[in-house]
C-alpha cells in the first residue's frame, strides 16, 4: 500500500461515488489508515473496502481477494450471515 494521503483528487480519479467523495470533503484526516478506521467506525464497510482495494498494488489485492474468498468460505461453513454495511 504506497498511498500516503487520500484526497478529493486521488477519490475522483478512482472513480469514486459523489456521497464518498462528500464525506471525505467532511473529514479533517487524509491519512489512508485514519480514514479506513473511521469508516469502520461509522457502518460502512462497504466503502472501506473499496477505499482498501483502491490502495493496493496488484499483488496485494489477488492477496486480499484470496483472504476475503477464504473467510466467505468459512463463514459459510458455519453458517455466519454476514451482514451489508451495518445491516
Amino acid at each position: 500500500m504506497r498511498v500516503k494521503k487520500i484526497s478529493v483528487k486521488w477519490l475522483r480519479e478512482h472513480g469514486a461515488c459523489d456521497p464518498g467523495i462528500e464525506w471525505l470533503q467532511e473529514q479533517k484526516q487524509t491519512d489512508p489508515v485514519e480514514i479506513l478506521n473511521k469508516l469502520m467506525r461509522e457502518q460502512r464497510p462497504s466503502w472501506a473496502k473499496w477505499l482498501l482495494e483502491m490502495m493496493l498494488n496488484n499483488k496485494e489485492l489477488r492477496a486480499w481477494w484470496d483472504y476475503e474468498n477464504r473467510l466467505s468460505r468459512r463463514f459459510i461453513r458455519q453458517g455466519i450471515k454476514i451482514a451489508k454495511d451495518g445491516k
